[in-house]
This record gives structure tokens, C-alpha cells and sequence, in this order.
């Protein structure tokens, strides 16, 4: 009886285990995605800004041209 109690109480422990691996890789996938999304949401509002910016200073060249006249 002591090896069957000692053979189940091993592999409830590998059961264990291997649920706490898979629950810390699954923790650090789900971190990772989440890092990577924000990256993302940060570098798309970089291009808005950047894209915002230009057409600001595409407008002021249009207004400075038309103010000053033909050239």
C-alpha cells in the first residue's frame, strides 16, 4: 500500500507541476501580447501626431504661398 499511496501522491505532484508551468507560461504569453499591443498603440499614435504635424506645416506653406502671391 505505501508504494501505491507514494506512486499516486508523485504523480499528483507531476500533475501539479506541470499545471503551474503551464499556467506561468500562459501568464507570460498573455503579458508579452499585452506589451506588444501597447507598443503598437503607442507607434500608431506616433504616425497620427506625425501626420497631423505635416499637414499643420503643408497648410502653413499653402497659406505663406498664397499671402505672398505668384512667384
Amino acid at each position: 500500500m505505501d508504494a501505491s499511496w507514494t506512486a499516486l501522491i508523485a504523480a499528483g505532484a507531476a500533475v501539479l507541476a506541470s499545471a503551474t508551468t503551464g499556467w506561468f507560461t500562459s501568464q507570460a504569453a498573455r503579458t508579452q501580447a499585452r506589451l506588444n499591443g501597447e507598443t503598437q498603440i503607442r507607434q500608431l499614435r506616433h504616425a497620427q501626431v506625425e501626420h497631423r504635424y505635416q499637414q499643420r506645416r503643408d497648410a502653413f506653406v499653402r497659406k505663406a504661398r498664397e499671402a505672398l502671391g505668384p512667384t
